[in-house]
């Protein structure tokens, strides 16, 4: 039973199989689990459907989070539509790490000057 005054949490994870929910209620502390089937052609079919499972409806949320795990496996796999990364030079000249050394050239450096509470100073792409 979910308490009156409670934030109800729910973090949803869209993997290649299942979808996977869980719902945190901060009043009482429950917890509820719930896995359905993921819906590949609409991975947002599969997500919503996991709020019933856990017993709540969306209006009922505090705080939605969604991860993929599907997404993580394409980019590592390498399939899909070819990602990259936008980044400043002091970002795309860091030491590639592991998932850096396997995707290879991800960077697309973007040059972007902004101060606070002000318009773009500067930009463009390289």
């Amino acid at each position: 039973m979910m308490s009156d005054d409670a934030s109800i949490i729910v973090g949803v994870d869209v993997g290649g199989t299942f979808t996977d929910g869980l719902l945190f209620d901060t009043g009482s502390g429950e917890l509820r689990r719930a896995k359905v089937p993921t819906t590949v052609d609409d991975q947002s079919v599969g997500t919503l459907a996991t709020l019933p499972e856990l017993g709540v409806t969306a209006d009922q949320l505090s705080y939605f989070c969604h991860g993929t795990t599907a997404g993580l496996n394409a980019l590592l796999q390498r399939a899909g539509a070819k990602v990259g990364l936008p980044a400043v030079p002091e970002l795309a000249n860091l030491p590639p790490g592991p998932l850096l050394v396997e995707l290879g050239e991800p960077f697309l450096q973007v040059v972007e000057r902004s101060r606070h509470r002000e318009a773009t100073l500067s930009h463009r792409v390289r």
